[in-house]
């Protein structure tokens, strides 16, 4: 990975931690489990998502990933996946192996386990000296995708949940208010 893909890596994976972080402050367990009335997910699901999915995507990035021989850089393609993961107007569902299951007992213990999973990704990419661009991924959602598009995903996931959870939140007040 060259030094200016790094760089913007980096940017994009400290903003969306910042993003999920700052999303859940001052939350009360309360809130944290109460469903929205859709019977969308609480906010300790999504937070779970989130866990579960960036350790999954780290996972797939490093380790089940098809190498070439010349790179594909396609900087539309790149702009279209960080413009996408970012638009809450589409709505995805979640492949099974990511969905809230009640894997921690807390909000908290469920941040935890990004903030682990986070610092795992943050290190690859310091350290990583492959052209993820000759790499080739699936992603359940975005289908095969190179390696660096798929740390764009990766690297954006939790700053368009951390938007579903202030949209919950902001709900949550004006039905209170």
């Amino acid at each position: 990975m060259n030094d200016s893909d790094r760089i913007s890596a980096l940017e994009l994976l400290r903003q969306s931690s910042s993003a999920l972080e700052e999303s859940v402050l001052g939350i009360e367990p309360a809130e944290a489990a109460r469903r929205p009335k859709d019977g969308g997910w609480t906010i300790a699901e999504i937070v779970e998502h989130v866990a579960v999915a960036e350790e999954q995507m780290y996972t797939a990035l490093t380790t089940r990933y098809r190498e070439f021989p010349e790179a594909t850089h396609n900087p539309e393609k790149e702009r279209a996946i960080t413009q996408s993961a970012l638009d809450r107007s589409r709505k995805f569902n979640s492949p099974e192996v990511s969905r809230p299951a009640g894997r921690f007992d807390s909000l908290a213990t469920g941040l935890a386990h990004f903030r682990a999973c986070r610092a795992r990704t943050v290190a690859f990419v310091e350290q990583c000296q492959d052209d993820l661009r000759r790499r080739t991924v699936k992603h359940p959602l975005a289908g095969v995708v190179t390696g660096y598009e798929y740390l764009l995903i990766l690297a954006l996931h939790p700053a368009r949940h951390a938007a579903q959870i202030r949209e919950q939140r902001k709900h949550f007040s004006e039905v209170r208010g």
